[in-house]
């Protein structure tokens, strides 16, 4: 299947079904606490008008931003879509003056983050989802 999609930018609120659906088993996603703070934005996928992709940005310290809540339709993931959101975030963080992305990355996307040129840093750990552990590594990517 060929990437026919738009990568934009989105609201906080155009994640939560994508974000529900895909990382929380359908059990609901009001938003991370970060969503609205000042400098965060939100990247989309679009195919038409479905939202097909997700990724949130959320600037850390001084050059240091963290990926949080990445998500693609499961039906759609291994065709680039992925890929396209983090190239459309990479140029942005770049605009940006950033000089390192990271993320918690699940275990299960490892592979897909190595790919896209993300390193695997140190040990992994759980992080609870849905009131389950769920196993995570810490990826990270230089921007500049």
């Amino acid at each position: 299947m060929s990437l026919r999609v738009t990568v934009v930018e989105i609201t906080a609120v155009e994640t939560h079904d994508l974000r529900s659906r895909v990382l929380r088993g359908g059990g609901g996603h009001d938003g991370f606490p970060e969503d609205e703070l000042p400098g965060t934005f939100h990247v989309g996928a679009r195919d038409g008008d479905v939202i097909v992709g997700v990724a949130t940005f959320v600037p850390r310290d001084e050059g240091v931003w963290q990926l949080r809540g990445m998500a693609v339709e499961p039906s759609r993931q291994g065709t680039g879509i992925g890929t396209a959101i983090l190239d459309y975030a990479m140029r942005r963080l770049t605009d940006e003056g950033a000089r390192l992305a990271w993320a918690n990355g699940r275990d299960t996307a490892l592979g897909f983050y190595e790919l896209a040129g993300w390193t695997v840093v140190g040990d992994g750990y759980e992080l609870p989802v849905d009131g389950t552990g769920v196993p995570h590594h810490r990826v990270e990517r230089r921007v500049l």
